[in-house]
Order: C-alpha cells, then structure tokens, then sequence
C-alpha cells in the first residue's frame, strides 16, 4: 500500500497533467486551479514526509515556508512563486471580477511545473520507503 507522501505526490502530477490540457483549451480559471492543486498537493507531500498534517492551505503553506524555505531546502523564489499561484486561485475561484489572461494563467502553469520538478528532485535525493 502507498503512504501519504507518494499519493499526494501521485495527485500532484495528476494535475499538473491535467493543466496542460486545460490550458490549450484557453481555460485559463481552471488552469490556474489546477497549476495550484498540484502545487499544494506537492507541498502536502514534504509535510507529510516530515508527519505533518495541516488542515487549511494557508497552514501547508505556512508549514513549508517554515520547514522548507527557512531552512534553505528551497529558495525564497521558491515560496515567492508559492504564494503568488495561491493569490491567484484564490482570486480565480472566489472572486468574481478577478481578471485573468492567457499571461497570467501561463505564468500559473510554469510555476506549478517549476515547482513540482523541484519536489521531485528533492525526493530524488531524499526518498521515502
């Protein structure tokens, strides 16, 4: 049976797939969805490698700026671009009048796959039975 960490890590590339259909589709709201779950379900993954367990997203992604960026795992580009596609589902899902171009969902997509290379590189030379 799979741990917690390769099926968040599984759901994170699932999306990341599902972002790059989405979005020659010119869906850019639910690109940009997607681009974050796979981000947040990656982040889920180095919590749960380190038994952590968050209820909210704000939590996870507090959690890993304190374990992951703090401590220099990752660069402060990194959590940057972190928060950055969170604002931006936020806005995508929840307002709406929030405005959102091809650029921009674009730039979404690019940062979740930036950022889920990263993950899998760090699993790479950290892995988890």
């Amino acid at each position: 049976m799979k741990n917690k960490v390769h099926l968040a890590l599984e759901r994170a590339i699932d999306c990341l797939s599902d972002t790059d259909i989405i979005i020659k589709n010119e869906l850019n709201f639910a690109s940009v969805n997607r681009a974050y779950y796979s981000v947040f379900y990656a982040i889920s993954a180095l919590l749960y490698s380190k038994d952590i367990f968050v209820k909210t997203h704000s939590g996870a992604i507090s959690k890993f700026n304190e374990l992951f960026i703090k401590e220099s795992v990752f660069d402060l580009e990194t959590a940057k671009s972190v928060s950055l596609i969170f604002e931006m589902r936020q806005g995508a899902d929840y307002d709406l009048e929030y405005e959102l171009g091809d650029k921009e969902a674009e730039l979404a997509v690019k940062i979740a796959h930036n950022f889920i290379n990263q993950v899998v590189q760090y699993f790479q030379k950290n892995p988890i039975n």
